[in-house]
């Protein structure tokens, strides 16, 4: 409603919105992307702002399955951000 469209690919992609972490295709692009992986909780406070606010609050956390795979979200999408994996 303020201009956001959905992606056809992740490359195309500014954010990837989930509530829970699975490993899809979708998911890992956006990781190796370095694609800020939010929660549904970022899209209500963008429409309530009416504007795109800053995400560094809503990136998905899910701390058994970090541990379980032994990553940390943040950590992950900003090393991937500084050297990223998928180039287009």
């Amino acid at each position: 409603r303020f201009g956001a469209l959905i992606a056809s690919s992740m490359s195309e992609a500014t954010h990837f919105i989930t509530d829970e972490f699975v490993r899809t295709r979708n998911m890992l692009e956006a990781i190796a992307f370095g694609k800020p992986v939010v929660t549904h909780l970022w899209l209500e406070s963008c429409g309530q702002a009416n504007s795109f606010i800053d995400e560094k609050s809503y990136i998905l956390r899910d701390s058994k399955k970090e541990n379980e795979i032994g990553f940390s979200m943040p950590a992950s999408l900003a090393c991937a951000r500084e050297n990223p994996l998928l180039q287009v």
